[in-house]
């Protein structure tokens, strides 16, 4: 139940953004000379309460996800993440993208207030298209597609599979939304938009299909890792879900109807059909706000296995007694030291001032191999965790390595005090270790 309420907000961003983004293409699609551009129009008025209703949705879901992450990151209530809020939006990567996707709300609402009588310009409509992008890219910088850092192919592939998402299910929920079958049958004027339409909205098909299958297979790479794990966890189920809905909605558009002299059963016909696939469109967008809620089963898996070699290495009296005796050895007092479950790795963590504290914090690892020798060419990934609030942090640390097994963790923001991990995954020739550092910050 938690979870699904935690999803309410996303999922009305995702369907705010779907219809504004469906609104704007029916504008550029009525625009085109083939059809009525004139300002008298039914559509364009459709479009322009259309486009008011998204920006509503747009601003509303913007500031309850920011007071939802801000109280998720703080572990504090509605009521007392007011003083935080200031460091939330200017030092922090949620807030700096936060930022940018309000200048895209704040943009679009001028066009639309400016432009209002003018809706039927090109212009008009692709930069509320530009807007939009900025938004989604807002979406896509804050969540799991960016895990890899900030403008990598993960976060544009997030970003352009949102694009296409949206743009196609958008325009069938706008389409929706503004025609009736009813209505359109007794009106020729109304036949001849909706056949316009219902034509641009299968060409538009095909490229969209093509950018959906290829960054749904890149992200599905990196996110799930495996056919199994579609079925081992909450992530992969829901996601599992989402493919068998595109799946169907797909074999509707393979072999589209053909418009033939009827134009009044063509445009009606496209209208029943979009009906039911709006409605599956809703389904997918409320998917995809229940896993953006779900550690991605990639990553699930992994802190399965580091749950399970942290136990494994707890019972082992064998384990304990070697990583204390070697930290008696060669470990300064400052230095933390502690085995990787699978025994391969001796882990140490140096921080100037022997302690962790709320703000960017910066420390040194160094690896070394049961042989005491340096362990260089390691990849490195720090997860800064807050057990007891069940959350980690929105920017990710960045780990460089200096040499001599030694790595340089920096961008460790810590946002309030309590009990926190790190936890630790050290990948080398295939083989992946786990370690898990517990620190009180002050």
């Amino acid at each position: 139940m938690d979870m699904i309420l935690h999803s309410l907000m996303p999922f009305i961003d995702l369907t705010a953004l779907s219809s504004f983004v469906g609104a704007v293409l029916c504008l550029l699609w009525t625009a085109c000379p083939v059809l009525d551009g004139s300002p008298t129009n039914p559509c364009f008025d459709r479009c322009r309460r259309l486009l008011f209703l998204g920006l509503i949705g747009l601003s509303i879901s913007s500031i309850g996800i920011l007071v939802q992450r801000t109280m998720v990151m703080a572990g504090l209530g509605i009521a007392d993440i007011i003083p935080i809020l200031p460091t939330v939006l200017f030092s922090s990567h949620y807030g700096t993208m936060w930022l940018l996707r309000a200048s895209g709300i704040v943009i679009a609402w001028c066009i639309w207030l400016l432009g209002r009588r003018h809706l039927n310009s090109r212009i008009i409509t692709i930069l509320l298209l530009v807007g939009s992008a900025a938004i989604a890219f807002s979406r896509s910088a804050t969540s799991h597609g960016a895990d890899h850092g900030d403008f990598s192919l993960q976060e544009f592939s997030d970003w352009f599979h949102l694009m296409a998402s949206i743009s196609w299910g958008g325009a069938l929920m706008s389409i929706s939304l503004m025609f009736s079958a009813s209505r359109v049958a007794d009106s020729l004027e109304q036949q001849h938009i909706v056949s316009g339409i219902a034509e641009r909205c299968y060409v538009l098909f095909g490229p969209v299909f093509a950018v959906l299958v290829f960054t749904g297979l890149y992200n599905a790479w990196i996110e799930v890792g495996s056919f199994g794990a579609l079925l081992t966890n909450t992530y992969g189920r829901l996601l599992l879900v989402k493919l068998l809905i595109i799946a169907y909605l797909t074999s509707r558009y393979i072999a589209p109807p053909q418009k033939g002299k009827d134009e009044a059963a063509y445009a009606t016909k496209f209208l029943k059909r979009i009906k039911a696939e709006a409605f599956l469109i809703l389904a997918i967008l409320f998917c995809v706000a229940l896993f953006t809620q779900e550690v991605p089963a990639r990553h699930a898996v992994h802190l399965m296995l580091m749950e399970r070699e942290q136990k494994t290495l707890s019972n082992s009296g064998k384990s304990t007694d070697m990583a204390t005796s070697q930290r008696n050895e060669r470990v300064p007092e400052q230095g933390l030291l502690k085995m990787t479950g699978n025994g391969l790795y001796f882990v140490q963590i140096v921080i100037k001032d022997q302690a962790l504290s709320v703000g960017v914090n910066t420390f040194d690892i160094i690896v070394r191999d049961k042989k005491n020798k340096e362990v260089t060419g390691a990849e490195i990934d720090v997860v800064p965790w807050m057990p007891e609030m069940g959350h980690g942090v929105f920017d990710k640390p960045l780990v460089k390595e200096k040499g001599g097994g030694t790595y340089s963790v920096e961008n460790v923001i810590l946002i309030m005090e309590g009990q926190w991990e790190l936890r630790l995954k050290i990948e080398k020739d295939k083989a992946e270790s786990y370690v898990t550092f517990s620190f009180h910050v002050t």
